[in-house]
């Protein structure tokens, strides 16, 4: 408040574009946070350099009560890198409880990496039931293809995960994947295991490409 008073702007950003109110967020001060929102040239909602808001930032460090309150006061989530990537690990290792605090905050479940992958193909492939189910009851939508043309459906199939199939399937995921990508495979050949080498992108030499994603 001194520093204000004396002149210092509220919004004013470092060499990163990051302002008080995304290290305020960041850190959990909900009592600056709505001081600094009350003050003419705050922005909520104001980009850093990687494009984040304040509530990514909440979103990313679990500050619960910082991301309840930016929601109800005109906070908007933008979806970085990193909480891509964080999703996209921790549906890798299974981490439900996790996932499922970021999924609660507003994380958009069908965040896809540079091939396309979502978190769900990512978790099929692992065989991470629970995250899964999870995933399902936040709007991950099981139809989605990656840059190969393959469902997630594939990816559970491929590596023997009946009980996921079976989810998937029921989700409405059992869809033909998009052979005229020229990686796309079809089912048939997935559930025979008749794969032709020469058609296998590096998702097929693991159990599931959980690498790739």
């Amino acid at each position: 408040k001194r520093l204000v008073a004396a002149g210092a702007r509220a919004s004013g950003g470092d060499y990163d574009d990051r302002t008080p109110c995304h290290l305020a967020a960041a850190e959990g001060r909900l009592k600056v946070l709505k001081w600094l929102a009350k003050q003419d040239d705050v922005d909520l909602n104001a980009l850093d350099r990687w494009g984040g808001t304040p509530l990514s930032d909440a979103v990313r460090q679990r500050r619960t009560d910082v991301v309840a309150w930016l929601k109800a006061n005109g906070g908007h989530m933008q979806h970085t890198d990193q909480l891509q990537g964080e999703l996209h690990d921790l549906a890798a290792h299974g981490q439900a409880v996790e996932l499922g605090e970021l999924l609660v905050s507003g994380v958009d479940p069908n965040v896809p990496d540079y091939d396309k992958r979502t978190a769900l193909m990512i978790a099929s492939a692992e065989g991470h039931v629970k995250v899964v189910k999870l995933l399902l009851e936040h709007g991950a939508e099981p139809k989605l293809l990656d840059r190969w043309g393959n469902c997630a459906m594939v990816d559970a199939v491929r590596a023997g995960h009946v009980e996921i199939e079976e989810m998937l399937r029921a989700a409405g995921g059992d869809v033909e994947p998009d052979v005229s990508t020229g990686k796309g495979v079809k089912m048939a050949a997935v559930r025979t295991g008749t794969t032709p080498v020469s058609d296998r992108t590096p998702l097929m030499t693991s159990v599931g490409g959980g690498a790739a994603g």
